[in-house]
């Protein structure tokens, strides 16, 4: 039991658990310096489970099938190239994809708010990587009045009402790939 707790941790990642947002249940963490990728996978029961992993050009370099409820694989790209891989993994009749990012330097995230007037706020942003971005928007006491995870390739303005929060300053938090900007307004 504490093993698949062990997991269940890992597979989670880094971060704030987000109640209102389907979370991938497929993560991946690197070694840079042994260049060594993990998937990590905790599912609710066994089942047939299936993995691809495909180079940047999109050709299947690895396949293989076998019965888990989770796992941990470890493979090594010390003779791959540079670039982004895509591992894809079916777990039942649920598929799921993740980015490998195999030494492609990462742009910075950058976030900017900006206030519009009536309560309303555009957040832009830029640097993504094709990871999940997590927003989150907190009023002056610390509460949470909105989050939400964003599955989305390229960067993005969006504009948050929020009128009916009471308090006049908010905190905008953004995470994706291992790295968080906070802005208060």
């Amino acid at each position: 039991m504490k093993k698949l707790a062990a997991i269940a941790i890992l597979a989670l990642g880094v971060g704030v658990v987000y109640a209102q947002e389907e979370q991938s249940e497929l993560k991946v963490s690197i070694n840079p310096a042994s260049k060594q990728h993990s998937l990590y996978y905790l599912g609710e029961s066994e089942q047939s489970v299936k993995i691809k992993i495909y180079n940047p050009a999109g050709k299947l370099i690895h396949s293989e099938k076998f019965a888990a409820v989770g796992f941990k694989k470890t493979y090594s790209f010390t003779t791959m190239s540079k670039g982004i891989y895509t591992a894809k993994v079916t777990a039942g009749n649920k598929t799921m994809t993740q980015s490998i990012n195999h030494g492609v330097a990462l742009r910075d995230l950058a976030v900017d708010v900006e206030e519009m007037g009536s309560s309303k706020y555009k957040l832009a942003v830029r640097g993504i990587t094709g990871d999940p971005v997590a927003v989150k928007v907190e009023d002056s006491a610390g509460k949470v009045v909105y989050e939400k995870v964003i599955y989305t390739d390229t960067d993005f303005d969006q504009v948050f009402d929020l009128s009916k929060v009471r308090s006049k300053n908010v905190t905008f938090t953004v995470q994706s790939n291992n790295k968080s900007v906070t802005k208060s307004i």
